[in-house]
């Protein structure tokens, strides 16, 4: 990768989240949450640091961020939130997953057809989320640039009751020109697809190897049978509520 490619990652870092949940009415159902466990990754000591400095839009390289920093649940906006909202019973978190950052922008001067760069997020399951979900990675069409993600299909895992396991992958784009690309402005939309037959079996299969079982009202709620018989459905294939994009990259070529 040229020297001539200058990373500016957003100052402005925001999670593109799409929770989609299904709810019945009932009373005396929404109650404090107990999480069973939240993570058994040591937190490096400098992690306020680089947090920080992620947040603010410093820490430029972040392919280069270690898993012990970004599969910490304070790293991504909107735990603390999480942590101390009562969970609600009454409905079935299904869906729900998004990008920190969720958008990145980069300056690019006299880029060549051919030329190279990448760039990297971090994909991760929406906090609160009851199920595993299987969920495609690609890139909206366009006329100047070819794009490769790494990894392109995602098992992940839920975040309640606890907080564990692949929740979290950091992804890296590949961006190559097709053409020497003209000074301007371009855009980059990363969206989620539903994965293929194959790979959703593979992902059950890989869910029933788990010995998870579904979560269901603690003895002193009333959730409505609907309810309960939805949580047995531990998996399911994700992006098939995704209409737009969740993470965006946006080049400035000079």
């Amino acid at each position: 990768m040229s020297n001539k490619y200058l990373f500016i990652v957003g100052s402005i870092l925001v999670i593109a989240c799409a929770i989609i949940g299904i709810s019945f009415a009932s009373d005396d159902t929404t109650i404090n949450k107990n999480l069973v466990s939240i993570n058994t990754i040591e937190k490096p000591l400098d992690f306020i640091q680089v947090q920080r400095d992620i947040k603010q839009g410093v820490f430029l390289d972040l392919c280069n961020v270690k898993e012990e920093y970004y599969k910490q649940p304070e790293l991504y906006f909107g735990y603390d939130n999480y942590l101390n909202t009562p969970h609600d019973y009454t409905r079935w978190i299904v869906h729900g997953y998004g990008a920190y950052p969720g958008e990145t922008s980069l300056s690019v001067s006299n880029m060549k057809a051919g030329e190279t760069v990448t760039v990297c997020t971090l994909v991760h399951t929406s906090f609160g989320v009851e199920t595993y979900q299987g969920i495609g990675l690609s890139i909206e069409h366009n006329d100047y640039f070819t794009t490769s993600i790494s990894p392109n299909s995602l098992f992940l895992y839920p975040t309640f009751p606890k907080i564990t396991g692949n929740w979290t992958y950091k992804i890296a784009v590949t961006i190559t020109a097709k053409q020497d690309i003209q000074p301007g402005s371009y855009a980059l939309n990363m969206i989620a697809t539903a994965p293929d037959t194959k790979t959703s079996q593979e992902n059950y299969n890989i869910m029933n190897g788990l010995n998870q079982s579904y979560y269901n009202c603690p003895d002193n709620t009333k959730c409505d049978p609907n309810i309960i018989e939805l949580r047995k459905r531990v998996y399911v294939d994700g992006g098939q509520f995704s209409t737009t994009e969740f993470y965006k990259i946006s080049i400035a070529v000079t």
